[in-house]
């Protein structure tokens, strides 16, 4: 699944869904939907109970439907050019992280016992995961990877249940798995190289 900052990135991206949107819909003989006709359409009862069975097999944790009706609205005032995503403050960087680094494609070999692909696809998701590290576990909404100068790994984070900032070597996490508890973020999500690209680069990769 893709992060919903990272779909709105760019205005001609915008125009290419709408786009194809309207072409699938009209393929399919029906009008292109809008907030209103999908919270009202009888098929949501259908979707609410089949959730699970057509897609829990293919996804490693399935995010609640709540979740995704809850980004509907912006998904459509994104398309429709009403309103443009609120822009959330990346996480402060600690004295000592290379600013300038950026992590690898998730796909790459991290090399490392802790699950990071799964920590990516959570916060991509806006779900919780649950951190065993220090010989205990805390639920954890995950941000940002940063790199400090002498070459440390961390997971930038925060506690779920009380709101605080919190900083996790990798190499010494014990384990991590993804939740069904929802977070709202309340930093931008950069667990990805392309999170992090400024204005200049995001203008050329946009040509």
């Amino acid at each position: 699944m893709i992060d919903r900052l990272e779909i709105m990135e760019f205005s001609r991206d915008r125009v290419l869904v709408i786009g194809t949107l309207k072409e699938k819909c009209d393929f399919k003989g029906m009008p292109v939907p809008d907030t209103d006709s999908l919270a009202s359409s009888p098929l949501r009862v259908e979707l609410e109970s089949e959730w699970e069975n057509m897609l829990a097999h293919q996804l490693p944790q399935l995010p609640p439907l709540a979740n995704f009706f809850s980004e509907v609205p912006s998904i459509f005032n994104w398309l429709t050019s009403v309103l443009a995503p609120a822009e959330l403050p990346a996480i402060p960087f600690e004295p000592g992280e290379d600013q300038a680094w950026r992590p690898p494609v998730m796909v790459h070999s991290w090399r490392s016992a802790v699950p990071l692909e799964t920590i990516r696809f959570a916060a991509a998701n806006h779900l919780c995961v649950e951190l065993a590290y220090g010989g205990s576990r805390r639920l954890v909404e995950p941000y940002s990877l940063r790199r400090t100068r002498d070459g440390n790994i961390i997971l930038h984070a925060v506690k779920h249940d009380t709101g605080e900032d919190r900083s996790y070597r990798v190499d010494r996490m014990e384990g991590a798995s993804t939740t069904w508890v929802p977070f709202v973020p309340r930093y931008a999500v950069d667990l990805t190289p392309s999170a992090r690209l400024s204005k200049q680069e995001r203008a050329e990769v946009a040509k």
